[in-house]
C-alpha cells in the first residue's frame, strides 16, 4: 500500500493535473492526498475523471468551499471509509482487501494563521517543529514551536524518518536568497512504530509546485526473531502462584512462595529498564521510576530512525533491495578509503631528528611499566552507558563485577604492554553505521563508528592518556589548539 501527500497549490492547471497523473503512475500510488486544490465543486467530477475511473474519492467541500482537502483511493485494491471530515482534516481507515493491513489515517491541512489553526491543534503555535527547519526568511524562535512539540510529547507522537530533501516548501523566490522550510511531514504513534516503523516518508522534488510531494510505502516487515524476555517468564510464574493462593488460602508455603516471585519479577523488571535505557541513549532519567513504556518508545523510534531500508545511489536511483543497498555502502567506502598500496615510502629521519623531539624524561613517561592505577582509572573514564563490543559486556558490567573479573583484566592489559599482542576477541571491533543528518538518503550521510571491547578501550585510553602528557613537547605553538586547554 503506497500513500501519496502532495500539496500541489492548485489543480486547475492542466499542467498540474498531468504531473499527479504521472507521479500517481510512476510510483503506484494507491491512496494520495492532494492539499489546496483550489478546484471549485462544479469542476471538481471533471478533474477527478481525468484520472481514471478506478479512482474514487472524497473531499471536504461540505466544510471548505474551495476543496481544501481531496482524498483518493483505488477501491480495486483496498478499502477507505471515512471517519470525520472537516475543514482542515479529514479523518479516515484503510483496510486492505486481504484485511492484512488495517491503519487509521489522518490527512492535515493547517489554515494558514495561527488563529485560524486554534480549533485544529488546541494551541497556538507555527508549523515547524524546531528552528532548524527553516532556512533564511524571518528567524524562528523556540517560543514558537514551544507548543506544538509539547502536542506531541503530549500525545506521544513522534516524526516518521524521511528520505530525500529535508525541507518541504520553497517560496521559489526569483531574486535574492530563497526561503526554505519544513512544513510537510508524516506523524505516527507507538502502535504504528511497533508495526510498521519501518516504513520512511520518501521526499520527492517539487515539481511544478513550492511543497514537495511526500510518498509512504506501507507493507509489513518481515517478523524478527525476537526472544522471550526474562520478565515474562517470572510474571507467569507469579500468576501460577496466584493460582495456587487462590485454590489453597491457609497455606502459608504459598505466601513465602508470592514473596519470592513478586522479588523476582521486580528484579527482572529492573533489568529490563536498565536495557531500555541503554538503548534508548536517555541520559537525564533516572531509573527505578517505572520509565519503560517511554524508553522503550524512544529506543523503538532510535532503533528505526538508524535502520537503513533505503538508500539513494550516485545516479539518484532509489535502492531498496539489501543486497542492493550493501553493495553501494560497500563501493562508497572502497572509493573513500582507497586501495592497498604496494609500498609505503620510508620516514626520512634527518627530517625527522631536524623538528622538535621528546626530552628523556617525556620518554621515560612513555616507557616506563603500566600500572594497575592507570588501568583503574581509564576504566573510570568510560562512560557505564556507553554501547558495548561484540561481547555485549559495557563498562558497566566490568564496574560492577570488579572484584571478581579485576584480576584477570589487569593480567590481559599488562600482557599487551609486555608483548604487543592482543587477543583476537579482544582485538574484535562491530563497525556501525550512523546517521549524520536528519533524513539520510545516501551514504555521505552516515558515518562508520567502532564498537570496541572494554579491554580493547582501556588499552587506548592508558596509550591516549601518557600522549596527552608529552604532546607539549612536540605541538607548534601555531598548533596549540591541539593541546588540552589551549585555543589557537
Amino acid at each position: 500500500m503506497i500513500v501519496l501527500s502532495w500539496n500541489i497549490r492548485g489543480l486547475n492547471d492542466p499542467g498540474k493535473v498531468a504531473v499527479m497523473k504521472q507521479l500517481l503512475v510512476e510510483h503506484t500510488i494507491d491512496v494520495c492526498c492532494i492539499l489546496e486544490t483550489k478546484v471549485k465543486i462544479k469542476s471538481s467530477n471533471t478533474i477527478q475523471r481525468k484520472f481514471g475511473r478506478a479512482w474514487s474519492w472524497h473531499c471536504n467541500y461540505s466544510s471548505s468551499p474551495k476543496g481544501r482537502i481531496w482524498v483518493g483511493w483505488k477501491a480495486d485494491y483496498l478499502t477507505l471509509d471515512v471517519l470525520h471530515s472537516a475543514e482542515q482534516f479529514v479523518h479516515c481507515v484503510l483496510c486492505s482487501k486481504t484485511l492484512q493491513t488495517k491503519i487509521f489515517i489522518t490527512f492535515v491541512y493547517g489554515l494558514h494563521t495561527v488563529h485560524d489553526r486554534k480549533h485544529l491543534w488546541d494551541g497556538d503555535f507555527n508549523a515547524v517543529l524546531s528552528v532548524f527547519d527553516k532556512m533564511n526568511g524571518a528567524a524562528i524562535s523556540n517560543y514558537e514551536t514551544r507548543d506544538f512539540q509539547q502536542c506531541l510529547d503530549d500525545l506521544a507522537l513522534v516524526e516518521i524518518k524521511s528520505k530525500g530533501s529535508f525541507y518541504s516548501w520553497c517560496n521559489k523566490a526569483h531574486s535574492g536568497p530563497r526561503t526554505f522550510s519544513r512544513i510537510d511531514r508524516g506523524i505516527v504513534n507507538q502502535a504504528w512504530m511497533n508495526s510498521y516503523g519501518h516504513v520512511e516518508a520518501l521526499y520527492l522534488p517539487p515539481s511544478l509546485s513550492d511543497h514537495n510531494p511526500l510518498v509512504f510505502n506501507i507493507f509489513q516487515s518481515q517478523p524478527g526473531k525476537g526472544k522471550p524476555f526474562r520478565v515474562d517468564v517470572a510474571c507467569a510464574q507469579l500468576s501460577a502462584v496466584l493460582v495456587q493462593i487462590s485454590g489453597d488460602e491457609a497455606n502459608t508455603d504459598l505466601y513465602d512462595k508470592e514473596m519470592e516471585a513478586i522479588a523476582n519479577v521486580k528484579h527482572w523488571l529492573r533489568i529490563q529498564e536498565s536495557i531500555y535505557k541503554q538503548k534508548s541513549r536517555i541520559d537525564w532519567m533516572q531509573l527505578g521510576d517505572g520509565n519503560n513504556h517511554y524508553l522503550f518508545s524512544v529506543m523503538k523510534h532510535r532503533q528505526r530512525r538508524n535502520m537503513i531500508d533505503t538508500l539513494y545511489n550516485d545516479h539518484d536511483l532509489l535502492l531498496n533491495v539489501p543486497a542492493d543497498i550493501e553493495e553501494e555502502l560497500t563501493s562508497f567506502y572502497k572509493k573513500l578509503l582507497g586501495s592497498k598500496a604496494t609500498s609505503l615510502p620510508h620516514v626520512d629521519l634527518c627530517t625527522m631528528r631536524k623538528g622538535r623531539q621528546l626530552s628523556r624524561g617525556a620518554q621515560d613517561i612513555l616507557t616506563s611499566p603500566v600500572t594497575v592505577d592507570e588501568i583503574d582509572l581509564a576504566l573510570k573514564g568510560i562512560d557505564s552507558s556507553k554501547a558495548p563490543g561484540i561481547d555485549g559486556l559495557n563498562s558497566f558490567f566490568f564496574k560492577e563485577t570488579w572484584n571478581i573479573v579485576k584480576a584477570d583484566v589487569y593480567a590481559r592489559v599488562l600482557e599487551f604492554f609486555r608483548t604487543g599482542k592482543m587477543l583476537k576477541m579482544w582485538n574484535c571491533t562491530t563497525i556501525t553505521l550512523v546517521p549524520k543528518v536528519q533524513n539520510p538518503s545516501y551514504a555521505k550521510d552516515y558515518r562508520p563508528i567502532a564498537c570496541c571491547t572494554v579491554l580493547y578501550k582501556l588499552v587506548s585510553k592508558i596509550l591516549t592518556a601518557r600522549l596527552a602528557l608529552v604532546l607539549c613537547e612536540i605541538i607548534d605553538e601555531a598548533q596549540a589548539g591541539f593541546i588540552s586547554r589551549k585555543h589557537i
